[in-house]
């Protein structure tokens, strides 16, 4: 048994080798070079195998890129360069002159160009990444933002150049294990963060077999964004290696500074050439390293290390758990990008399982466990013919995370994300119609029959009556019981929450979100109140809402016109949407309910 337990370590360190060409490169700064001069890059057109091609200096742009961010321009030569253009892949091949490195090949000029312009990122402003001190991801709400926002923070730099586009070669992003209905939905936030999706073939957790074990300068790298039994990874080139510190693309990956991804060596199926842009085909092979700086120079990371991952498990069973499904993959750890990436995953499990399934609805049971802590996580999605119940399931989890990553008091540490979908083929929706109460009037204690009127989405009706008792210190007047789904109650509360006051908070809260397939009933009195944090005190007098409402707690105190009471629920077997009111009279005289 140690025999075989020190085989497999050695095996590991194999997977961590030493790096070819890990020697110190002759440089060129870009003050030296001259129009005309003509030099070599270096890249992988296919298989494995790095391979020379020309280019021929066109001139220096200072500031190109920012001040004091110059940019090399140059003409691609060669039967193969001329041939497939500037390549989608080819950020980072290493670009050569009389044997000295002047930079990596990084960005392109325009679309439908009669000569393949390129832009090359001068090695010495790749190199400054050296001197950047390691730090964690960064974290809170500048952090984690929506797909949206980091579309803007995000999107390729682009220069105006010569009555055309100059912007970084987009990064080709492979999917293996996914459908293509669910590439495509996601397309177009992909492609303004500068990516070109692409299907690919499926490698297994290792890697594509005849991927190289190691990396060296110009041959193709990868970082690992989801890995397992499906798998994301953005594929470019290798700039310049130093011992166990390697630069590659010549721009960004997703320009988010601190970052812990997996770096991986990769296996390129093929170069698909295409007037609109090529790009190579390729397949991630082993992690060999971590990538740790993610900015506009380059990407730069450490050979030998290993890059903690979320490990997700995923089971699929219909009620008859028939050809139940298990998915196992692993997800990197990012402020801005794992939710995104988490939803796409989830959401592509589901859509694979349930493709041949219109609407109908899931149930989930699973658990995230973080910080030494599980939270629960059970949901209930229905969906029409004509939506996506997976979608719902995904964005819901994705909201979740985001949440998390937005908090401003740490960093959180996700140890596992446990998820269980029960499907059922029917549609289960319905809206709370109506709402009434007999009698419309009564005492304080005593009890009241209360009427809800649901539509389903087959347009039948639905009657339910429950048994609700009213507050016994409800004071006389009017009194307000809402009737509303779970999500729009949670909604509706945390409209009043002006944060929260710890880290436990935040988990406690997460943790005790309301089902969908609930019938919520929650007393609403008109006396004031106040919410403190993510704390509701409700039927305060108005002198201690006064003392509390101080500059002090100006950003942490909400006055409230109304105060929440007793809350109820019911279970109903579908998937609740709406919310609505019924006012009841509380009076010293009123009917009384046998």
């Amino acid at each position: 048994m140690q025999k075989t337990l020190f085989s497999l370590s050695l095996l590991a360190a194999c997977a961590l080798a030493q790096p070819m060409q890990a020697q110190t490169q002759p440089l060129m700064p870009a003050a030296e070079l001259q129009r005309g001069m003509q030099g070599t890059c270096r890249t992988v057109f296919e298989g494995t195998a790095v391979e020379p091609f020309q280019f021929e200096i066109i001139d220096v742009m200072p500031g190109a890129l920012g001040p004091r961010r110059d940019l090399i321009l140059a003409r691609l030569q060669g039967e193969k360069a001329t041939y497939t253009g500037v390549v989608s892949g080819m950020s980072g091949s290493p670009c050569y002159i009389n044997g000295r490195l002047i930079g990596a090949l990084s960005y392109r000029f325009g679309a439908f160009t009669k000569e393949p312009i390129a832009g090359i990122t001068p090695i010495q402003d790749m190199l400054a990444l050296f001197d950047i001190p390691e730090a964690a991801p960064q974290t809170g709400p500048a952090a984690a933002r929506t797909a949206q926002t980091l579309s803007a923070r995000t999107a390729p730099t682009v220069v105006q150049a010569l009555g055309g586009e100059l912007k970084p070669i987009a990064t080709p992003l492979s999917f293996s294990g996914f459908d293509p209905a669910v590439v495509d939905h996601y397309r177009s936030q992909l492609t303004q963060l500068g990516f070109a999706p692409m299907m690919a073939s499926a490698s297994g957790s290792g890697g594509h077999p005849k991927a190289p074990k190691q990396l060296e300068m110009g041959g193709a790298i990868a970082g690992q964004l989801v890995r397992g039994d499906i798998s994301i990874s953005g594929t470019g080139t290798v700039s310049y290696i130093e011992g166990d510190k390697v630069l590659a693309f010549g721009h960004p990956f997703f320009n988010s500074g601190h970052v812990r991804l997996p770096m991986a060596t990769a296996y390129i199926h093929h170069i698909l050439v295409s007037e609109m842009g090529s790009f190579k085909m390729a397949a991630d092979g082993p992690e060999v390293g971590t990538i740790t700086q993610d900015r506009l120079p380059a990407i730069y990371g450490h050979l030998n290390q290993r890059t903690p991952m979320i490990p997700v498990q995923l089971q699929l069973e219909d009620q008859t758990k028939v050809d139940p499904a298990t998915l196992n993959f692993e997800v990197f750890q990012n402020p801005g990008y794992t939710p995104m990436m988490m939803a796409m995953s989830v959401h592509n499990a589901l859509q694979s399982r349930l493709q041949y399934n219109l609407g109908g609805n899931l149930s989930l049971e699973g658990q995230l466990s973080i910080d030494g802590k599980t939270l629960p996580l059970q949901r209930f999605y229905s969906a029409t013919p004509e939506s996506e119940t997976p979608m719902l399931a995904a964005q819901d989890l994705a909201s979740t995370l985001s949440a998390l990553w937005n908090n401003p008091f740490q960093q959180p540490r996700i140890e596992q994300v446990k998820l269980k979908f029960t499907f059922r083929p029917q549609t289960r929706i319905a809206r709370i119609e109506d709402v009434w109460s007999e009698p419309a009037e009564a005492r304080p204690g005593d009890s009241v029959h209360v009427y809800v009127r649901l539509r389903t989405y087959r347009n039948d009706t639905v009657l339910r009556s429950l048994k609700v008792q009213v507050p016994s210190d409800a004071p006389y007047g009017p009194a307000l019981l809402l009737v509303s789904n779970g999500p729009q109650l949670d909604s509706l509360e945390d409209s009043l929450k002006t944060g929260y006051a710890n880290y436990a908070q935040l988990l406690s809260d997460l943790g005790q979100r309301r089902a969908s397939d609930r019938l919520y009933l929650k007393w609403v009195s008109e006396e004031p109140g106040a919410a403190v944090y993510s704390e509701i005190y409700p039927r305060l007098p108005l002198s201690i809402i006064e003392t509390l409402d101080n500059a002090a707690n100006y950003n942490t105190l909400m006055p409230l016109l109304r105060s929440p009471g007793t809350e109820y629920s019911v279970a109903t077997d579908y998937d609740l949407q709406g919310e609505n009111m019924v006012r009841l009279m509380v009076t010293p005289h009123g009917k009384i309910l046998n």
